[in-house]
């Protein structure tokens, strides 16, 4: 039982409501990745736009998958309550480091090759290192929430969109 006092729902209905829409934010992510390989690079301006956009919408796809996740009932389990605002959490860290990280890009040079491909590198690497956040606190609720009928519920609801399918 949820300790919210709220209305809970059952643990494979808060699995699907969270994982459905994790599936859309990682296709999300996919494509503002793809968009970057493919878009014109002749000049470090064009490289920049280009992943500045990519920032842009891992930003603007984790603050809609936040507002899902902050939408959902509790789940109807023990700390049911508590692992949505956990997982809004992470969703909200990723925001706002990707903002950051395009304002690094932004403000990185327009006409030094070298320096900008350093900030660019660096840029990338966050990036990678706040998907891997994302994905490692998907194993950390395994521990911080024991509930068998969650796990089971949530590692169905979301083997496809984590396994990236």
């Amino acid at each position: 039982t949820t300790t919210s006092g709220g209305s809970a729902i059952p643990v494979k209905e808060w699995a699907d409501g969270f994982c459905i829409p994790l599936g859309v934010w990682i296709k999300d992510l996919k494509a503002a990745s793809a968009k970057v390989k493919t878009a014109p690079q002749t000049t470090i301006a064009e490289k920049k736009t280009a992943i500045e956009g990519l920032f842009d919408e891992a930003a603007a796809a984790s603050e809609k998958l936040a507002g899902v996740i902050e939408a959902l009932p509790p789940a109807d389990m023990k700390q049911g309550d508590q692992i949505g605002p956990d997982l809004v959490t992470k969703f909200n860290d990723f925001t706002t480091e990707s903002k950051a990280t395009k304002d690094k890009v932004a403000a990185a040079s327009d006409t030094d090759q070298v320096a900008f491909k350093a900030a660019a590198t660096d840029a990338i690497n966050a990036f990678q290192a706040n998907v891997k956040v994302i994905s490692d606190s998907f194993s950390a609720l395994d521990t911080k929430y024991p509930d068998a009928a969650f796990q089971t519920a949530f590692k169905a609801s979301c083997a496809g969109p984590l396994s990236g399918a």
